[in-house]
């Protein structure tokens, strides 16, 4: 998960290679889940610290870490017209430090874009990450890609690959879950899925990468667990790597909004 409320991660998808419209909705239930904007809570000068580990398997595991990850939100500032939190993470992912930005409002979860940038996703910003009601089994299509810029040459021919990708979302019934932090109860579940085709300019090779997430958030304090998988092919074998990451909500302190926030 490279960012604070976005539902997948792009980042690792060049990893393994370099190593060898709002959206339609379908299977919608009648039960909306109440006051949404509580799920993704972020007044400014919040603070989450998160506990989480890594795992690389091939045919067996080869690898496991352990990280930590700190996100707060630091501010507020202008973006592309829209007013958007902006988000600092120390490590998410293990990934290193990253700042996003994301505009929360009646609408749903709106994302901005990150710095450092990844520069795929120049095709798809900005994208809704949810979408306001938040209706229990409701699918909806994050983005939709066809024949976009991967912004990297990976056969190194000297042309850019290009790529088709999409992403879903659906939201799930609430739950209580426990994690470090304590339990919660009214949780709310998304599980996302995302599948990104490479195609190779100077073979028309294609290569798939998978990525599954799912996403738990408690009412007034938003991210509190995620578990997400990617299946990378490693370029000129058939081996598939999985890459497992899960992070969870070790301790929180929420600030009071002010009348400005």
């Amino acid at each position: 998960m490279k960012h604070r409320f976005q539902l997948l991660t792009i980042q690792l998808m060049g990893l393994y290679f370099m190593a060898g419209v709002f959206f339609p909705a379908t299977g919608v239930s009648s039960m909306a889940i109440p006051d949404p904007e509580s799920y993704f809570y972020a007044p400014i000068g919040s603070v989450w610290h998160y506990y989480g580990t890594t795992q690389d398997r091939e045919i067996q595991l080869t690898s496991e870490n352990v990280f930590t990850n700190s996100a707060t939100a630091v501010k507020t500032m202008e973006k592309e017209g829209q007013q958007v939190v902006v988000f600092l993470e120390t490590n998410p992912g293990n990934m290193g430090e990253t700042e996003s930005y994301y505009h929360i409002g009646d609408g749903g979860v709106i994302y901005y874009g990150s710095h450092p940038n990844q520069k795929f996703e120049e095709n798809i910003l900005p994208y809704s990450v949810v979408q306001f009601p938040l209706i229990e089994e409701k699918t909806f299509r994050q983005f939709d890609v066809k024949q976009g810029n991967l912004f990297q040459d990976l056969d190194g021919d000297g042309i850019n690959e290009y790529v088709d990708a999409f992403a879903d979302v659906t939201i799930g019934s609430l739950e209580t879950v426990s994690v470090l932090a304590g339990t919660f109860q009214n949780v709310l579940r998304l599980d996302g899925k995302m599948e990104i085709n490479v195609t190779m300019s100077s073979s028309g090779e294609v290569f798939i990468t998978k990525d599954t997430l799912t996403s738990w958030f408690a009412p007034h304090v938003g991210l509190i667990k995620y578990i997400e998988t990617v299946n990378v092919p490693i370029m000129g074998d058939v081996t598939v790597r999985t890459t497992v990451v899960t992070e969870e909500l070790e301790e929180f302190r929420i600030v009071a909004p002010s009348l400005g926030n």
